[in-house]
């Protein structure tokens, strides 16, 4: 009797102490898919408010400073450098804001000849437009002129996400004026961009 409670008692025991080296881990495992969307954007870098000044933003003129029409003949251009931050290709046109965005004398009817584009900022190199119309277009909302709906630039962004481009104004007497009126011209525009 003693023997077969000893043999209990021991048998008792073993199933009391811990088997580390026979326990069995089960494991699964799952993948989860996750996605981040990034849109398309596009802003100004800075203000989108500009200025040419009439005293330092041209070139070309022949009066008491290159800035000026000087004489009937003369011709004078601008050009503002305009900087944005995108990761696509905005498409931009042009509207007038002011006096037909032409060069008007405040209080009159007394206008000069203007023209627009915009262009590559060759001495930057961050961006390129492309010109659906090459060239300086004439003021106007008619097929080809600067105001045209028709009339795009379309902005190959830098890979850095900046862009600079130009908008280039050139300004003259009108044909047949031999005695033009001293005075400032002024007129606004606004650049409008469209992206996907």
């Amino acid at each position: 009797m003693f023997r077969k409670s000893l043999l209990l008692a021991t048998l008792a025991a073993g199933l009391l102490v811990p088997t580390f080296g026979r326990a069995s881990t089960s494991t699964d495992s799952g993948t989860i898919t996750i996605t981040a969307n990034v849109e398309s954007y596009f802003e100004w870098d800075g203000a989108n408010v500009y200025t040419i000044d009439k005293d330092t933003g041209w070139t070309g003129g022949n009066g008491t400073s290159a800035s000026h029409i000087g004489k009937p003949g003369d011709v004078i251009t601008a050009s503002q450098t305009l900087t944005v931050n995108t990761n696509t290709s905005p498409v931009f046109t042009l509207a007038a804001v002011s006096n037909g965005g032409v060069l008007t004398e405040a209080g009159t009817s007394t206008t000069l000849t203007t023209s627009y584009q915009l262009a590559t900022d060759v001495a930057d190199g961050i961006g390129t437009i492309a010109q659906t119309v090459p060239g300086y277009l004439a003021t106007g909302a008619g097929a080809g002129t600067a105001f045209d709906a028709g009339s795009t630039y379309t902005l190959t962004q830098d890979a850095s996400g900046k862009s600079k481009f130009n908008l280039e104004v050139k300004a003259q007497i009108p044909a047949g004026i031999t005695l033009p009126k001293a005075a400032n011209y002024t007129c606004t525009v606004k650049i409008t961009a469209v992206w996907s």
